[in-house]
């Protein structure tokens, strides 16, 4: 079973320190720098231009769960037609479906990174 990790680097988080995960979820909640450092931490290395770098962060299943939202068979039907939106500062956004993330349903670890390196990354 091969296990495919994507990343959803967090490029205006050090500006903003926090983000809103609301809509249709049992508890929209903010989320803080510390909040993520308090919930499970994943780890994905890749290679950019011949040089690697370590991306951290925290499952976006993990973050949904926080939320209230559930991935068990009872809420599957349901979950199939939610989706996510993410909105950057800069209002760009990208659409993905729930099940994309479902573990039941996907072998893909989809993490939120917040750091590269160890250190906050560093956009322009």
């Amino acid at each position: 079973m091969r296990l495919t990790i994507g990343l959803l680097v967090l490029s205006t988080f050090a500006a903003a320190q926090s983000f809103d995960l609301k809509g249709d979820v049992p508890t929209p909640k903010t989320f803080s720098a510390a909040d993520l450092q308090k919930l499970p931490r994943n780890s994905a290395t890749v290679q950019l231009s011949g040089t690697k770098v370590k991306y951290e962060g925290v499952s976006l299943v993990d973050l949904f769960k926080a939320a209230g939202l559930l991935f068990d068979e009872a809420t599957k039907p349901t979950n199939l037609i939610r989706y996510v939106v993410v909105q950057g500062t800069d209002k760009y956004r990208v659409v993905f479906a729930v099940p994309e993330f479902d573990p039941s349903l996907t072998n893909k670890l989809v993490i939120l990174a917040d750091t590269k390196d160890g250190k906050p990354p560093l956009f322009r």
